[in-house]
């Protein structure tokens, strides 16, 4: 039951921002310019697909190893893009910090699921 709840859980977080990033489409894609991102109107869509159907499939559990490793290449690119504490002014690196850590923590998690698997109480294959 633990498992299906931990899933449960990490999956609402990207269900949430897939759909934040679909209500905020254009502010998204400005904040992914000004990272440095190529076309980030398509990086916008490619996170929100990513975020719909690996969240999707985690908290189903079904090819939850598979969604579980896509979300952990996920948030390690976008945690390495997005969170580089290292490079802000200091009255703004530890809130960075405190994102780069979070992020850290959460593909622990993500690597505990794919290589576990989804648990007893999950749809199909792990």
């Amino acid at each position: 039951m633990a498992l299906l709840i931990g899933r449960l859980m990490m999956a609402t977080l990207f269900l949430a921002f897939a759909v934040r990033y679909v209500d905020t489409f254009a502010v998204t894609a400005g904040s992914f310019a000004k990272m440095g991102l190529p076309q980030p109107y398509v990086a916008v869509g490619l996170a929100i697909l990513v975020q719909l159907v690996c969240g999707v499939m985690l908290a189903l559990g079904w090819r939850a190893r598979w969604a579980a490793w896509g979300l952990m290449a996920y948030v390690v690119a976008a945690t390495l893009i997005a969170h580089r504490f290292w490079e802000y002014d200091p009255a703004y690196a530890a809130n960075q910090m405190a994102h780069f850590f979070k992020n850290l923590a959460l593909a622990g998690g993500l690597l505990v699921i794919g290589s576990l698997g989804p648990g007893r109480y999950s749809i199909g294959k792990s």
